[in-house]
């Protein structure tokens, strides 16, 4: 009896092991599926591309402000002590997708950093911008999200 329960003992940590690796095969083969994309792939929307990197850029703002106790005056403040490489590859990320300067506004503990969108002019509704974590697509998502509605936030 002894011996029968120990090879049903075997035959269940063998079938769990064989379920864990057909598992485990699945997850690393989506894995390489997902890191082939291109951020094209993941967000085909350019807007919501240019939100992905205005929450990048606020990452940023936010570290700067907890090592310092405020935000940066401006964006290229985010990039002084950097090496060459570096600064170059991250001061790339300071114009938006439409080849725009971001524009950057910080007062007080507040900021806000903006696209022009891709009518590159600000001010329309086109406009993509970030305020202190919640991005916003439009200026009638901002007077929606001051009553009370909630904002385009992703």
């Amino acid at each position: 009896m002894e011996a029968m329960n120990a090879t049903k003992r075997r035959w269940w940590i063998w079938s769990a092991a064989a379920i864990g690796a057909v598992i485990a095969l699945m997850v690393l083969g989506q894995g390489v599926f997902v890191i082939g994309d291109t951020e094209e792939d993941i967000w085909p929307d350019p807007r919501d591309r240019q939100g992905v990197h205005l929450r990048l850029i606020a990452r940023s703002v936010a570290a700067y402000a907890t090592e310092h106790g405020y935000p940066p005056d401006s964006l290229p403040m985010l990039l002084a002590g950097l090496p060459p490489d570096e600064y170059r590859a991250r001061a790339s990320r300071l114009t938006d997708l439409w080849a725009m300067p971001l524009k950057y506004k910080a007062t007080g503990p507040v900021y806000e950093l903006r696209s022009a969108g891709p009518d590159r002019a600000f001010g329309t509704d086109d406009d993509i911008w970030l305020r202190d974590g919640t991005t916003y697509a439009s200026k009638r998502a901002l007077e929606n999200s001051t009553r009370g509605a909630s904002p385009r936030s992703r």
